[in-house]
């Protein structure tokens, strides 16, 4: 991976890529996955959101992507995501073992409350 940055009139910034621009690359493509609308919850947990525009234009997809390409090239861990949902992409959806609290959805949670 060979990762360039530029200025906000397109210039390429000079840097001598000996890992750190494509750390920082990655860096902030994982920043920028934890804010996406795909995901609610708290910041150190947060599931997969009901996003019908996403679903769409496949974002879902492209954000899996995106999470395996940083961490093939060695990035941050997407530290972000819930415990259950970690389990269950990396074990399979049974091996995810969802309670109450992991409902982050306010009328849901309700609901499923009562």
């Amino acid at each position: 991976m060979n990762v360039k940055f530029s200025d906000d009139f397109g210039k390429n910034e000079e840097a001598i890529d000996l890992g750190g621009p494509r750390r920082e690359f990655l860096r902030l493509l994982i920043e920028a996955l934890s804010m996406s609308p795909m995901f609610e919850g708290t910041d150190e947990s947060k599931n997969l959101a009901m996003n019908s525009t996403a679903i769409r234009e496949d974002k879902y997809f492209l954000d899996g992507r995106a999470i395996a390409i940083n961490l093939v090239h060695g990035g941050p861990a997407p530290r972000f995501l819930s415990p259950v949902l970690f389990a269950s992409l990396v074990g399979g959806p049974n091996a995810a073992c969802p309670t109450l609290k992991d409902v982050t959805d306010a009328d849901l949670h309700e609901k499923l409350k009562k």
